[in-house]
């Protein structure tokens, strides 16, 4: 059961709480939460963001891809203070490889590196996985050391595309 989901969106918010009673859901922008303000959140299994998607390799040094990239450096430097067992990101695919995005994953990188994280990046396409559209999401799972093993990105359950 999710601890805590946040998302700055009213509408996004309203639905989860129409639909997941339950569920704790707080309306914040991701850069002005304070985790020391939901320590209930502390030593969590996953820490998962699917954040506002950075623009395309070729405007990532466009003002307003400024705020998607903090947005994503944010999101990891959350694994301090959480410290989960697993980190999960998803964004665009180019995040993975591309070199104009080398300097965001070098930033993760140290900062992973730095909490005992091992760490990969994979590109998964919705298409493999029996949903009838090609789109093609850039994903980075990290897993403190003594879990890294044990992972392996998900195999494709569709072979052929309609």
């Amino acid at each position: 059961d999710p601890v805590l989901l946040l998302d700055r969106k009213p509408v996004a918010c309203e639905t989860l709480r129409l639909n997941r009673p339950s569920w704790n859901v707080l309306e914040m922008d991701l850069l002005d939460f304070d985790p020391t303000e939901h320590r209930h959140t502390y030593d969590v299994d996953l820490l998962s963001a699917g954040l506002p998607r950075v623009k395309s390799s070729a405007t990532v040094a466009r003002a307003e891809t400024e705020e998607e990239l903090r947005l994503l450096e944010a999101a990891v430097l959350l694994a301090h203070s959480i410290q989960p067992r697993a980190l999960l990101i998803e964004n665009v695919p180019g995040l993975v490889d591309s070199p104009n995005f080398e300097g965001v994953r070098e930033f993760i990188r140290k900062e992973l590196e730095h909490l005992g994280y091992r760490f990969r990046w994979f590109v998964l396409n919705a298409a493999d996985f029996g949903v009838p559209q090609d789109r093609k999401q850039g994903v980075l799972v990290a897993l403190k050391e003594q879990y890294f093993e044990a992972f392996a990105p998900p195999v494709p359950t569709v072979t052929e595309h309609v």
